[in-house]
């Protein structure tokens, strides 16, 4: 007596059957308490995408599957929760979870890992019904329509009771994972069967075969017939399933982007995200500002206007800033500005007034000013043009400066080595810098504040 073959092919998998089908030949396979089954292998077309148990549902039916922690060995892992497939992640082309939904069941207590059952912290199992990802093996259960409706019919002789789906993996020296399982020679208890998975941390560890892209390299089927008690068996009697393969949703699967899909399985990458906020450091000072960068100049005369006599003041030769790149908004960035370069600490020009707004800071403008020849050692001003920076400076800068020089910056007018620095000199500069990014979005850094005071 035979049953016709159960095989079935489609654009993901074949099916194909490795048992011999005859019912009464010893070389069927059997459970040690007398069960029949025979063995399908299902495999996947290509690697390109995911065909894995937990996707399935046969005769519309879902899986199930339970852990034991009480099995898991000492040691390994996280002894709670079984382990995760290879596919699984948020990264692109992997699954965060099935696309079919199957009841579960987390229980031990028995054991040594205490984690779910009666002698746990929460004294039961912990039980649920969901996409959750787990390698299995995944039952499918057909005993309601075993004890009834099957019954109450008699032109079908034969159907199926039970299936078990165990996803078999390869590793890149073709051995075969997990495939020591099945109900006749390892166990009929799926509690044992403990998949495992190659452990990186492991000093032997092997890694999966690369073509197959973490997923299965097949899966098994474990298929156990129901024969009618009334109808009469034929020489050739044909099962028929339906086995549906649920194909992942491919989207974006994390939940921290703005295009988050809840439906998609599988990320493909798409996700946008919200840029984070627009800001910029302060910039920072390049050049030297301690009083061995300071000189002394003589002014006679300054923007065209000659003066009564000579008149000393005290310069800082270079004033050099690095103006850092924003951070998050939208690049590239641009529409530098210098917002404001103001003495913080001598309010229009007398240091120590209080309530007063804070005093301008000049500088020389050497392109536009004239050395007196006489003098070889070049720090006479015949005329020297000032560039008195407003408070509101709005320096326009472009785009990504980068750096930026102030040149001669006037720091004593009028200069006397034995009291300064004066009231009059300047104390504490303060730079402030902005910028837009390429979505409008403006900045303003916190302002650079150099303490002018510290360095005669």
């Amino acid at each position: 007596m035979h049953q016709g073959p159960i095989s079935n092919s489609n654009n993901l998998y074949s099916v194909q059957r490795i048992h011999d089908d005859n019912v009464n030949g010893n070389n069927f396979s059997i459970t040690p308490s007398g069960l029949k089954y025979y063995t399908l292998i299902i495999t996947p077309n290509d690697y390109s995408q995911l065909v894995c148990s937990g996707n399935f549902t046969i005769d519309g039916l879902s899986s199930s599957w339970v852990y034991n922690s009480d099995y898991h060995p000492i040691g390994s892992g996280n002894a709670c929760y079984p382990v995760n497939p290879p596919w699984h992640g948020s990264g692109v082309g992997q699954s965060t979870s099935f696309t079919t939904p199957h009841s579960y069941i987390l229980k031990g207590g028995a054991g040594s890992n205490v984690c779910w059952g009666p002698n746990s912290n929460s004294g039961q199992n912990f039980t649920g019904n969901g996409t959750y990802r787990f390698n299995g093996p995944f039952e499918f259960d057909n005993s309601t329509y075993c004890d009834g409706a099957f019954l109450s019919q008699f032109s079908n002789p034969v159907t199926w009771r039970k299936i078990i789906l165990m996803d078999i993996y390869e590793n890149d020296q073709g051995t075969l994972i997990n495939d020591l399982y099945d109900p006749a020679t390892y166990s009929e208890d799926l509690e044992m069967w403990l998949q495992y998975m190659p452990d990186p941390s492991n000093p032997n560890f092997v890694p999966l075969e690369p073509t197959h892209n973490g997923y299965p390299k097949h899966i098994k089927a474990f298929i156990f017939p129901e024969y009618h008690p009334e109808v009469d068996l034929q020489a050739r009697m044909d099962i028929d399933l339906d086995m549906d393969y649920v194909i992942d949703v491919l989207g974006c699967t994390d939940v921290s982007a703005l295009n988050y899909d809840s439906f998609a399985t599988v990320n493909d990458g798409s996700c946008t995200y919200a840029p984070a906020p627009l800001a910029m450091d302060p910039p920072v000072v390049t050049s030297d500002i301690s009083s061995a960068n300071h000189t002394v100049y003589t002014l006679l005369g300054i923007d065209g206007t000659t003066l009564g006599g000579p008149l000393d003041i005290l310069v800082l030769n270079t004033l050099d800033i690095s103006i850092p790149t924003p951070t998050g908004g939208t690049a590239p960035y641009e529409d530098f500005n210098i917002e404001s370069v103001i003495d913080n600490l001598n309010p229009n020009g007398v240091y120590g007034q209080n309530n007063a707004p804070p005093s301008e800071v000049y500088l020389i403008d050497d392109t536009l000013s004239t050395l007196d020849p006489s003098d070889p050692s070049g720090l006479t001003y015949l005329d020297a043009v000032l560039n008195r920076l407003p408070i509101n400076t709005n320096i326009y800068l472009g785009v990504n400066p980068g750096t930026y020089s102030f040149g001669k910056v006037i720091l004593e007018i009028a200069h006397d080595p034995a009291n300064s620095p004066n009231n009059g000199a300047l104390h504490e500069i303060s730079i402030e810098i902005s910028a837009e990014d390429d979505a409008g979005g403006n900045v303003t850094a916190a302002p650079l504040v150099i303490d002018i005071l510290s360095q005669y």
